[in-house]
């Protein structure tokens, strides 16, 4: 379901004639971000490096469902052509077998692509006798940010069941 989604961002992409767009949307060639990044527009639009400031990253849970929905995002944000950097961060994956399950992605070799593994149990709540799935998120992406100190200025998070 997910990969018919890039068919139609593809169609918006072309569907808005050139020069329509506003001029804090558009690039001095008259492409909007999208059509300038199509491999399917046919050209090769000048895109500032202010477009690889940006640090793409999202969160995934340590199973095959969330592996598979992984997956579909690199595939998606390769083909799309994304400037930038974009990590994995994958939450409550303890042991060996487990986390090279979650390495795999269609990205491995990529320098702008990267894995991380956050530590411990973040869904537990601290006090409780309780798990709290949502909590598993913001910890994450914490741990990330101390330990990766990325050099974008711009982090944008991702949801992978889009």
């Amino acid at each position: 379901m997910e990969l018919a989604l890039l068919p139609f961002l593809v169609s918006l992409a072309r569907a808005s004639p050139l020069g329509t767009c506003s001029s804090d949307s558009c690039g001095s060639d008259s492409l909007s971000l999208l059509q300038s990044r199509s491999p399917l527009t046919g050209r090769t639009a000048n895109v500032s490096e202010a477009t690889t400031a940006v640090h793409f990253l999202y969160t995934v849970g340590c199973n095959h469902y969330q592996l598979v929905q992984a997956v579909v995002l690199d595939h998606t944000w390769r083909e799309a052509g994304n400037a930038g950097r974009l990590t994995r961060i994958v939450v409550n994956c303890e042991d060996e077998k487990s986390r090279a399950m979650l390495d795999t992605s269609p990205l491995r070799g990529d320098r702008r692509y990267a894995v991380f593994f956050s530590e411990g149990d973040l869904m537990e709540v601290p006090g409780k006798n309780d798990s709290y799935p949502a909590r598993g998120r913001p910890y994450a992406i914490m741990q990330w940010m101390k330990a990766a100190k990325p050099r974008e200025p711009v982090v944008a998070i991702l949801d992978p069941d889009f």
